[in-house]
């Protein structure tokens, strides 16, 4: 998480990428830093945020999910209102606890970290289900920023209308270590109750469930010029 002293921002999906390197390096302490950091960060604004201040929760990177509505006095509405803080984001969060605990077998921090972790499961799988194992973009700069132009290839920035691959690639990921996690804490995965709307889960089920939507919804055959097929990036809804 780099800062500079006329910027302040922490981007989630940023800082993962970092970590991913620092941990490349033999650096474990900066990823357990930083599952303590983002589980404050929960616990302050009730969501995981897409771009956090550093030093004091002064400010959060709101999208459009009705769960954040309440919290919107404690920072800016974003700007861009069809993005939402479901998919993609806390994620991130469950994807640096699986790479720290994997490479340190040291679990404390996660179980610490638990109320954040659980949110950030829960989220995702409450909407991915919703929306038949699909899950949008979160709405992050990269995907809306104007500074390349995209228009040449039909792609209109229009988030509203789109299916993310990515997004539901990152659930899956994070959902197989979550399932992993409540088994190490002697939960069982096949009746584990979502926080955030009450629905008994099986979570291998789901997780099946989400690698089937995947391979459905984002395998492509129908191209000539890749007969050999191919992932694609979104769906038109």
């Amino acid at each position: 998480v780099a800062n500079e002293k006329i910027y302040n921002l922490a981007w989630t999906r940023d800082a993962y990428c970092g970590l991913r390197g620092l941990l490349a390096c033999g650096h474990t302490a900066e990823l357990k830093q930083f599952i303590t950091y983002m589980n404050g960060i929960y616990k302050s604004y009730g969501f995981i945020p897409n771009s956090v201040s550093c030093g004091s929760n002064t400010f959060a990177l709101y999208n459009g999910n009705v769960e954040n509505n309440p919290n919107r006095h404690l920072g800016q509405l974003s700007p861009c209102p069809e993005a939402n803080t479901a998919p993609e984001t806390p994620a991130f969060l469950i994807l640096v606890a699986r790479d720290y605990y994997h490479i340190t077998n040291d679990i404390q921090p996660l179980i610490d970290a638990d109320t954040s972790l659980r949110y950030s499961m829960d989220i995702q799988l409450k909407h991915a289900i919703a929306n038949k194992y699909k899950l949008e973009f979160s709405g992050d700069e990269t995907e809306l920023c104007g500074a390349v132009a995209t228009t040449a290839a039909s792609y209109d920035r229009d988030l509203s209308k789109l299916w993310s691959m990515s997004s539901i690639a990152l659930c899956n990921a994070s959902l197989e270590f979550y399932i992993e996690y409540l088994k190490m804490k002697g939960e069982n995965p096949s009746k584990y109750k979502n926080s955030l709307d009450g629905r008994i889960l099986d979570l291998n089920a789901e997780l099946n469930n989400l690698n089937k939507a995947f391979e459905n919804d984002f395998w492509r055959t129908d191209l000539k010029e890749q007969p050999q097929g191919f992932y694609d990036w979104c769906k038109i809804k």
